[in-house]
């Protein structure tokens, strides 16, 4: 066959994660500041199981700062691989803590009316479960008509990710991203995040 077919990838969903060198300085002022928020306000949970989930306004909050600081520089660098023009912005808002404990789990959830959606592993114990986004538009109605030998970003049902230590993920805000079941014996917590467009 001399035809030549070309690939290309479309409607893809972009995952970016990097580990943050701050983690091991910043964990137990982190730790202690969600405990403060879990002692002295009210659970804004209203359907995740068995987790604590903070107020949404930990940005304001001087313990989180030096994260503040490290949103900013992505911010900036999602301005440039997104080529977006020069007066429009990214920042920041609104940032929560979600402690989870054994056997609990957070269920599918977006924000919307937001450009990124990210977590921040703050404390993830081996065992303490993976992060799962579910694919938006799969029709499985189609895919049921053959067997895929292994899944890839085309045909698979949901992404799955280990949550490890010290890193920050974030993806579009559409998506609904989900955990497993928190197995380890102690609590898992993670700093969730939205960053928005400003014109």
């Amino acid at each position: 066959m001399d035809t030549q077919i070309q690939k290309m990838d479309m409607f893809t969903a972009p995952l970016w994660t990097c580990g943050w060198d701050k983690h091991a300085q910043v964990k137990d002022t982190f730790l202690s500041t969600v405990a403060e928020y879990k002692k002295n306000n009210v659970n804004q949970n209203r359907k995740h199981v068995n987790t604590f989930i903070t107020t949404d306004d930990l940005q304001h909050n001087p313990a989180f700062d030096e994260f503040v600081e490290l949103l900013k520089e992505v911010c900036v660098t999602m301005k440039q691989d997104w080529c977006f023009e020069e007066d429009v912005k990214i920042g920041i808002n609104k940032m929560w803590a979600s402690e989870t404990g054994p056997q609990g789990t957070i269920i599918p959830h977006h924000v919307p009316f937001t450009f990124l959606y990210g977590m921040y592993f703050l404390e993830t114990p081996a065992e303490s479960g993976e992060m799962v986004v579910e694919y938006p538009t799969l029709d499985k109605g189609y895919f049921a008509n053959f067997l895929p030998t292994q899944p890839n970003g085309f045909n698979a049902e949901y992404f799955s990710s280990p949550m490890p230590e010290g890193y920050v993920i974030m993806m579009p805000s559409h998506l609904q991203p989900r955990t497993t079941p928190n197995h380890a014996d102690q609590k898992r917590t993670i700093i969730h995040f939205t960053l928005t467009i400003i014109q």
